[in-house]
């Protein structure tokens, strides 16, 4: 099953040319966002296997997004990106896994996503299909 991948950014090209990129790849973008709040919203919904957020948003930035979004998904990788080189020194402490210059280009950009979700584990637990109540295993299900 392909890995999914949230994108926030708050320009839709750069979200366009993103969620093309990884559809390439092979991956499922899921959601896109357009700033922090957003992705934290979607992020809760979707629960992606990785998160790709831009360093400048409106409303809420990928560092304080990073930091709301790893008290919420511990073990996702989370990817800052960024178009100014220098990463705030911030962003490690905040949960970021790892950041990448979009001047860096697109090949760049999978390469560190392949190698991310190849290094994590797939914990997130199987979602029942709750419209077939014949998905959901006993294990799954309330025995009080």
């Amino acid at each position: 099953m392909p890995k999914s991948i949230l994108i926030a950014d708050d320009q839709e090209g750069v979200r366009k040319v993103l969620r093309s990129a990884l559809e390439n790849a092979g991956f499922v973008v899921c959601a896109e966002a357009v700033d922090g709040f957003d992705a934290l919203e979607k992020a809760t919904r979707f629960c992606p296997d990785l998160i790709v957020l831009d360093l400048r948003m409106p409303n809420m930035s990928g560092i304080e997004a990073s930091s709301a979004l790893r008290s919420r998904f511990p073990t996702t990788p989370i990817v800052l990106l960024t178009m100014y080189g220098a990463v705030p020194a911030i962003a490690a402490a905040v949960g970021v896994t790892v950041a990448v210059d979009k001047s860096e280009g697109a090949a760049n950009f999978i390469e560190s996503v392949k190698k991310l979700l190849a290094e994590t584990p797939d914990a997130k637990p199987a979602q029942p299909d709750m419209r077939d109540p014949g998905s959901v295993k006993p294990s799954q299900t309330d025995k009080s």
